[in-house]
C-alpha cells in the first residue's frame, strides 16, 4: 500500500496543464516522455509529471476535495475536480497504468449544514439538513453530479465514489463565552467512522 499526499494547488495546476490536450500517447510511459519534452510547462513539468504518474499507477485515488469551496454558490472560477476526473479516466485506459477506482471525499462537510441561513448550495435542497445526512452516500454522489455536471460522470469508465468528510483538515467551532466566543480546534483525533469506510472498504477487497 501506498500513501501519498499531494498538495491541492500542484494538483490543480497540473489539471489546468493537462486539460484540453489531446493525449496521443499509448502508454503511461509514452505520455512521461511527451510531458518531459513539453517546453510550455516550464518549470511544472515535473510536477506535471509526478501527478500523472501517481494517478496513473495508483489502483485506487482517495480525491480530497474542499465541499465549502466545492459547492458555493459564489464560487467565481470552475472546479477543477471534473478536469481532473476525466484526466484521471483517459490516464487509467493507457497501457502500464492500474487505476480502478476514484473516491471522492467532500471534506469539511460540516460547512454544508444549514444552521437558520437559507440553503443555497450547488447540491440538493441547497445543503445539509442534519449530521446524519452526512453518512448518506447517495446524497454526496449527487453533489458531485451537480457540482461537476452529469455529462463527465456518465462518461467514466473507471468507478467514481463519494463521501461526506469532516475530518482532514478544518476546525470546529466550539463557542463559549467572552474570550472564548471565537474558539476554534482542530477536528483530530477524531475519525468518524464514514471517513473510515471507503479506506477499509478498498483494502478488504484486496
Amino acid at each position: 500500500i501506498h500513501s501519498i499526499d499531494v498538495p491541492g494547488e500542484e494538483v490543480q495546476r497540473a489539471v489546468e496543464h493537462m486539460d484540453g490536450l489531446r493525449i496521443s500517447s499509448k502508454s503511461v510511459q509514452g505520455l512521461l516522455r511527451s510531458i518531459e519534452q513539453r517546453p510550455e510547462f516550464g518549470n511544472q513539468r515535473e510536477a506535471i509529471r509526478y501527478i500523472v504518474e501517481m494517478t496513473a499507477t495508483f489502483e485506487h485515488i482517495l480525491f480530497i476535495v474542499d465541499a465549502d469551496e466545492f459547492t458555493s454558490a459564489n464560487r467565481s472560477t470552475s472546479s477543477p475536480v471534473g478536469s481532473y476526473l476525466r484526466l484521471a479516466d483517459e490516464l487509467a485506459h493507457l497501457s502500464g497504468a492500474a487505476l480502478q477506482k476514484i473516491t471522492v471525499l467532500l471534506n469539511k462537510s460540516d460547512t454544508l449544514l444549514v444552521r437558520g441561513e437559507s440553503p443555497n448550495r450547488i447540491m440538493p435542497n441547497g445543503g445539509l439538513s442534519s449530521w446524519e445526512e452526512m453518512l448518506d452516500k447517495d446524497l454526496a454522489m449527487k453533489t458531485l453530479r451537480e457540482v461537476v455536471g452529469p455529462a463527465i460522470l456518465s462518461m467514466m469508465r473507471v468507478p467514481v465514489e463519494a463521501y461526506f468528510t469532516c475530518t482532514f483538515g478544518g476546525l470546529i467551532h466550539r463557542g463559549g463565552e467572552g474570550k472564548d466566543h471565537e474558539d476554534f480546534v482542530p477536528t483530530y483525533p477524531m475519525v468518524p467512522v464514514n471517513v473510515l469506510e471507503p479506506v477499509l472498504r478498498s483494502l478488504m477487497s484486496e
